[in-house]
């Protein structure tokens, strides 16, 4: 009990806006557990990480009224940084691959509904109330083993079409169930349908079919998978199918999903891989600029420097923002040489952007700063001060830069 009450006060501040939005404990999974438990509630859990645009929307669907008053109510809330060690260890446990990815489950960590991708409200409300009052419907009908259970055959009626009984082992092997159930594992985003699917398919001699060729397409989910496989190697007979746009877009999904939703990140040979397929010709224009983005949002300035210097190199014409980004990172271990180097890149982005921003001034006057320059110091934190007026926060960091100035 004591437990408990420490475990509220510490989570306290996270719940200042709790009918703005839905209150959520943070990174804070095992003792969220033990508050269902007492409570008697389910849990819904949020995973996400800090580079996750979709996750983003999220918050904003997060924040509506009848959303937020509906799984505070019924809820107890919690929400994990995947990036952080414990969350890649929930992520690894509940087999979360891409993000945003939502669960309920009961207060024993049991997951009774999964949801995958962007929900809007209406759509968070729907799936919160046939949690609550247990009317997830099902595709395939279903029987409770038993010791004394009837021998398990196909379950119709007269003008129905066939479902088997799930985990029926005489239709285990029976392409029809294997189909449908395929689709109602996919259905209620149980992750068993991808295996399922494959089970099906390894049934049939002609994966070329119209119908295998629907089938490969609905359960097409991620690219680290033998359909995703298929669908590129057989792209003529997908385009025919589907139509050439249609394909390139579902091309567009899935490497998307890849790139900016799955964990762990794609490493650099995969990331060039994808765009390869997306863009033959200029797939290592698309991935190093792909990287240096996500190392610039890891705050991994070292590997930012490493690539940036190797793109520079395969540049025609110089690029005024990896000119800067390059000086502004390097200068963090620079010595007094590379300095100068950092300098002249900074300077030179400037003279090379149509609009220059407050922060490659502010950049230039730290650095003549640091070599013992004050004058020229002053004079480019001058200009950034001009180019920072009306943004509050911009201003602040030139202003404390000249105090800081002030008093050299």
């Amino acid at each position: 009990m004591k437990y408990l009450f420490s475990f509220l006060l510490l989570c306290f501040f996270g719940f200042g806006q709790a009918q703005q939005s839905i209150s959520f404990y943070e990174n804070a999974f095992d003792e969220a557990l033990l508050v269902a438990e007492k409570e008697g509630k389910d849990i819904f859990l949020d995973t996400y990480a800090p580079w996750c645009k979709p996750c983003k929307k999220m918050e904003k669907v997060f924040r509506n009224k009848n959303v937020a008053k509906f799984y505070n109510q019924h809820f107890i809330n919690v929400r994990v940084n995947v990036d952080l060690f414990k969350g890649k260890e929930l992520a690894k446990k509940y087999g979360i691959v891409f993000l945003p990815t939502m669960l309920i489950m009961d207060a024993n960590g049991n997951v009774k509904q999964r949801i995958d991708g962007v929900m809007n409200p209406d759509q968070m409300l729907q799936i919160g109330d046939m949690v609550v009052n247990n009317t997830m419907k099902s595709v395939v009908k279903s029987k409770a083993k038993s010791s004394n259970a009837v021998p398990a055959n196909p379950v119709a009626e007269p003008g129905e079409k066939i479902l088997f009984v799930l985990d029926d082992p005489k239709a285990s092997n029976n392409p029809d169930y294997l189909y449908h159930e395929a689709f109602f594992k996919l259905e209620h985003m149980d992750d068993a349908h991808d295996s399922i699917a494959m089970k099906y398919l390894n049934t049939q001699e002609d994966w070329s079919s119209e119908k295998n060729m629907n089938f490969i397409v609905s359960f097409l989910d991620k690219t680290d998978s033998e359909l995703f496989d298929y669908f590129l190697a057989e792209k003529d007979d997908f385009q025919d199918l589907m139509g050439a746009e249609n394909y390139r877009k579902t091309l567009e999904i899935l490497i998307n999903d890849c790139l900016y939703r799955q964990i762990p990140r794609p490493d650099p040979e995969k990331v060039a891989s994808l765009f390869s397929i997306l863009y033959p010709r200029k797939y290592e224009k698309y991935t190093y600029e792909y990287l240096l983005k996500r190392y610039e949002e890891e705050e991994n300035y070292n590997e930012y420097v490493i690539l940036g210097e190797k793109y520079l190199e395969t540049l025609i014409q110089p690029n005024a923002e990896l000119l800067y980004k390059l000086g502004k990172y390097k200068c963090l271990n620079a010595d007094k040489k590379e300095l100068k180097v950092c300098l002249f890149r900074v300077e030179e982005s400037i003279r090379l952007s149509e609009h220059p921003v407050y922060d490659q001034y502010l950049t230039v006057a730290k650095m003549y700063h640091s070599l013992g320059k004050d004058q020229k110091a002053l004079e480019y934190a001058e200009k950034a001060r001009s180019l920072s007026l009306g943004d509050s926060e911009s201003l602040r960091f030139v202003e404390m830069f000249l105090e800081n100035l002030d008093k050299s």
